[in-house]
Protein backbone atom coordinates (compact mmCIF):
# COMPACT_ATOMS: atom_id res chain seq x y z
CA UNK A 1 0.00 0.00 0.00
CA UNK A 2 1.28 3.55 -1.18
CA UNK A 3 1.97 5.86 1.69
CA UNK A 4 0.51 9.28 1.53
CA UNK A 5 2.31 12.00 1.45
CA UNK A 6 2.76 14.08 4.77
CA UNK A 7 3.31 17.39 5.58
CA UNK A 8 4.52 18.03 9.15
CA UNK A 9 4.90 22.39 8.50
CA UNK A 10 0.55 22.40 7.83
CA UNK A 11 -1.09 25.35 9.21
CA UNK A 12 -4.88 25.65 9.59
CA UNK A 13 -6.73 28.37 10.99
CA UNK A 14 -10.31 29.17 10.49
CA UNK A 15 -13.71 30.41 12.16
CA UNK A 16 -17.11 29.61 11.25
CA UNK A 17 -17.42 31.75 8.24
CA UNK A 18 -13.89 30.95 6.63
CA UNK A 19 -10.58 29.25 6.74
CA UNK A 20 -7.45 29.22 5.48
CA UNK A 21 -4.38 26.20 5.21
CA UNK A 22 -0.83 26.14 4.77
CA UNK A 23 1.04 23.44 3.15
CA UNK A 24 -2.25 21.39 2.97
CA UNK A 25 -2.63 18.18 0.73
CA UNK A 26 -5.42 17.03 -1.60
CA UNK A 27 -6.95 13.99 -1.92
CA UNK A 28 -4.84 13.30 -5.50
CA UNK A 29 -1.44 14.10 -3.47
CA UNK A 30 -0.92 18.00 -4.31
CA UNK A 31 0.87 20.26 -1.77
CA UNK A 32 -1.51 23.28 -1.61
CA UNK A 33 0.78 26.73 -0.40
CA UNK A 34 -1.89 28.34 0.43
CA UNK A 35 -5.66 27.86 0.54
CA UNK A 36 -8.81 30.05 1.92
CA UNK A 37 -12.32 28.18 2.03
CA UNK A 38 -15.66 30.38 2.95
CA UNK A 39 -17.29 28.30 5.94
CA UNK A 40 -20.55 28.39 4.08
CA UNK A 41 -19.97 26.33 1.05
CA UNK A 42 -16.88 23.91 0.31
CA UNK A 43 -16.89 24.44 -2.76
CA UNK A 44 -15.88 28.30 -2.76
CA UNK A 45 -12.24 28.56 -1.99
CA UNK A 46 -9.09 29.92 -3.72
CA UNK A 47 -6.31 27.58 -3.73
CA UNK A 48 -2.45 27.74 -4.66
CA UNK A 49 -1.12 24.64 -5.50
CA UNK A 50 2.65 23.86 -5.33
CA UNK A 51 3.39 20.26 -6.79
CA UNK A 52 2.10 16.46 -7.98
CA UNK A 53 0.21 17.06 -10.89
CA UNK A 54 -0.76 20.91 -10.13
CA UNK A 55 2.63 22.61 -10.16
CA UNK A 56 2.15 26.27 -9.91
CA UNK A 57 -1.82 26.29 -10.46
CA UNK A 58 -4.20 28.67 -8.92
CA UNK A 59 -7.47 27.06 -8.70
CA UNK A 60 -10.53 29.93 -7.98
CA UNK A 61 -13.75 28.03 -7.43
CA UNK A 62 -16.86 30.04 -7.11
CA UNK A 63 -20.40 27.96 -6.37
CA UNK A 64 -21.97 31.38 -7.53
CA UNK A 65 -21.41 33.87 -9.88
CA UNK A 66 -17.36 34.72 -10.03
CA UNK A 67 -17.53 38.63 -11.09
CA UNK A 68 -14.76 41.06 -12.49
CA UNK A 69 -14.93 44.64 -12.84
CA UNK A 70 -12.47 46.66 -13.45
CA UNK A 71 -10.92 50.24 -15.27
CA UNK A 72 -12.61 52.45 -13.24
CA UNK A 73 -9.95 54.95 -13.90
CA UNK A 74 -7.92 54.18 -17.11
CA UNK A 75 -7.94 56.06 -19.76
CA UNK A 76 -10.19 55.41 -23.01
CA UNK A 77 -6.71 54.10 -25.31
CA UNK A 78 -5.78 51.50 -21.75
CA UNK A 79 -6.66 48.12 -21.97
CA UNK A 80 -8.51 47.57 -18.79
CA UNK A 81 -7.75 43.92 -18.08
CA UNK A 82 -5.63 41.71 -19.58
CA UNK A 83 -5.17 37.71 -19.60
CA UNK A 84 -1.80 36.78 -21.29
CA UNK A 85 -0.72 33.00 -21.66
CA UNK A 86 2.59 33.28 -22.51
CA UNK A 87 2.65 29.48 -23.69
CA UNK A 88 -0.22 26.99 -23.93
CA UNK A 89 -3.76 27.78 -24.93
CA UNK A 90 -6.83 30.16 -23.52
CA UNK A 91 -9.92 27.45 -22.90
CA UNK A 92 -13.11 29.72 -22.47
CA UNK A 93 -16.34 26.88 -21.95
CA UNK A 94 -19.69 27.54 -21.14
CA UNK A 95 -21.55 23.80 -19.83
CA UNK A 96 -24.82 25.20 -20.10
CA UNK A 97 -25.14 28.51 -21.37
CA UNK A 98 -23.84 30.90 -23.91
CA UNK A 99 -20.63 33.03 -24.36
CA UNK A 100 -21.42 36.32 -24.87
CA UNK A 101 -18.94 39.25 -26.04
CA UNK A 102 -20.15 43.13 -26.04
CA UNK A 103 -18.23 46.07 -26.96
CA UNK A 104 -17.89 49.16 -29.40
CA UNK A 105 -15.98 47.10 -31.68
CA UNK A 106 -14.41 43.92 -31.49
CA UNK A 107 -11.36 42.59 -33.61
CA UNK A 108 -9.90 39.30 -33.73
CA UNK A 109 -6.40 38.89 -34.81
CA UNK A 110 -4.44 35.86 -36.17
CA UNK A 111 -0.56 35.74 -36.08
CA UNK A 112 0.56 33.64 -37.90
CA UNK A 113 4.83 32.98 -39.49
CA UNK A 114 4.17 29.92 -41.54
CA UNK A 115 1.29 28.31 -43.61
CA UNK A 116 -0.03 26.59 -40.79
CA UNK A 117 -0.29 28.96 -38.23
CA UNK A 118 -2.71 32.29 -38.50
CA UNK A 119 -5.90 30.66 -38.40
CA UNK A 120 -9.28 31.20 -37.34
CA UNK A 121 -11.89 28.72 -37.49
CA UNK A 122 -15.50 28.57 -36.32
CA UNK A 123 -17.16 25.29 -36.25
CA UNK A 124 -21.08 24.76 -35.69
CA UNK A 125 -23.73 22.15 -35.10
CA UNK A 126 -26.63 23.95 -37.09
CA UNK A 127 -25.82 27.61 -37.91
CA UNK A 128 -23.59 30.31 -38.66
CA UNK A 129 -24.46 33.83 -38.48
CA UNK A 130 -23.83 36.97 -39.74
CA UNK A 131 -25.79 40.09 -39.29
CA UNK A 132 -24.71 43.40 -40.11
CA UNK A 133 -25.58 46.38 -42.09
CA UNK A 134 -22.94 46.06 -44.80
CA UNK A 135 -20.82 42.75 -45.10
CA UNK A 136 -17.02 42.62 -46.07
CA UNK A 137 -14.82 39.78 -47.05
CA UNK A 138 -11.32 39.98 -48.80
CA UNK A 139 -8.85 37.59 -49.89
CA UNK A 140 -5.52 39.02 -51.10
CA UNK A 141 -5.37 35.67 -52.77
CA UNK A 142 -8.28 33.07 -52.77
CA UNK A 143 -11.91 33.11 -51.48
CA UNK A 144 -14.15 30.50 -51.81
CA UNK A 145 -17.20 29.34 -50.92
CA UNK A 146 -17.98 25.87 -50.88
CA UNK A 147 -21.48 23.95 -49.97
CA UNK A 148 -21.87 19.94 -50.60
CA UNK A 149 -25.80 21.05 -50.97
CA UNK A 150 -27.62 24.26 -52.24
CA UNK A 151 -25.79 27.01 -52.64
CA UNK A 152 -28.00 30.54 -52.75
CA UNK A 153 -27.28 33.59 -53.74
CA UNK A 154 -30.12 36.00 -53.15
CA UNK A 155 -30.01 39.57 -54.11
CA UNK A 156 -33.80 41.44 -53.26
CA UNK A 157 -32.32 44.55 -54.57
CA UNK A 158 -29.89 43.11 -57.43
CA UNK A 159 -26.99 40.84 -57.69
CA UNK A 160 -23.75 41.76 -59.47
CA UNK A 161 -21.05 40.37 -60.62
CA UNK A 162 -17.58 41.81 -61.87
CA UNK A 163 -14.74 39.67 -62.83
CA UNK A 164 -11.41 40.51 -64.55
CA UNK A 165 -12.20 36.87 -66.28
CA UNK A 166 -15.37 34.80 -65.55
CA UNK A 167 -15.24 31.03 -65.74
CA UNK A 168 -18.27 28.66 -65.45
CA UNK A 169 -19.25 25.31 -65.95
CA UNK A 170 -22.10 23.27 -64.65
CA UNK A 171 -23.17 19.43 -64.82
CA UNK A 172 -25.09 19.57 -67.81
CA UNK A 173 -21.55 20.48 -69.57
CA UNK A 174 -20.96 16.57 -69.14
CA UNK A 175 -23.60 16.12 -71.38
CA UNK A 176 -23.92 19.01 -73.65
CA UNK A 177 -19.78 20.26 -73.82
CA UNK A 178 -19.32 23.70 -74.53
CA UNK A 179 -18.14 24.99 -77.94
CA UNK A 180 -14.93 26.56 -76.31
CA UNK A 181 -14.28 24.47 -73.19
CA UNK A 182 -12.63 26.38 -70.23
CA UNK A 183 -10.52 25.21 -67.52
CA UNK A 184 -13.11 24.91 -64.52
CA UNK A 185 -15.47 22.81 -67.64
CA UNK A 186 -11.93 20.96 -68.31
CA UNK A 187 -12.07 20.11 -64.16
CA UNK A 188 -15.51 19.22 -63.42
CA UNK A 189 -15.60 16.90 -66.21
CA UNK A 190 -12.21 15.31 -65.00
CA UNK A 191 -14.15 15.14 -61.50
CA UNK A 192 -17.52 13.61 -62.88
CA UNK A 193 -15.93 10.86 -64.74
Amino acid sequence: MKKRKKNYQTVRDGTKDSETRRGHISDDEVLSAYCIRSGYDELHYVQLDADGVRPGWTIIRAPGVTQIKTGDDVGDDTNALVLEALRGDIFIKAHKGRIMMEAENIQGIALGKNNKNGVITFEADEKFEVKAKNIEMNGSSVARFFCSGVLQVVGDGAVEMFAGLADCATGATKIRKSKYPSTVEFRENARLV
